[in-house]
């Protein structure tokens, strides 16, 4: 069974959600959220509350079930990425990174610092520069 619900809880720890079926006046268990990676590369989001998303359901009762992902609706927009070769992730504090598999270039604009971590904990911070000077 497939089912549009909204998130009402989240629980980061175990990457699972509770979600509510507004037409069925019923929340569902916590239910995984899948996500690309999980054994040597890891991925990891979460939906935040409120966000629509489609779960599914196995044949054995509503306790198990996965949230396939969040969609884009008319409250819920595209943002300004108009390329289908552009990856982008925003944030909500207006930080966004983009990479253009066309051209090779990775674009991030960064509300704070940018810093670059490497295992030998040497840590680069990265300074703001003007280039409109």
């Amino acid at each position: 069974m497939i089912c549009v619900g909204k998130v009402c809880s989240i629980d980061p720890e175990h990457c699972t959600v509770r979600v509510i079926f507004e037409d069925r006046n019923l929340v569902s268990y916590d239910l995984p959220v899948l996500v690309r990676q999980t054994k040597i590369n890891k991925d990891f989001y979460m939906p935040d509350i409120g966000e629509h998303v489609v779960c599914v359901f196995l044949d054995n009762g509503s306790e198990q079930g996965f949230v396939l992902g969040a969609f884009y609706s008319k409250q819920d927009t595209v943002s300004s990425l108009t390329n289908g070769d552009k990856r982008r992730t925003d944030f909500g504090d207006g930080t966004w990174v983009e990479y253009d598999r066309n051209t090779g270039a990775c674009t991030v604009h960064a509300k704070g610092d940018i810093l670059i971590e490497s295992e030998s904990h040497v840590m680069i911070k990265a300074p703001r520069v003007d280039l409109n000077q």
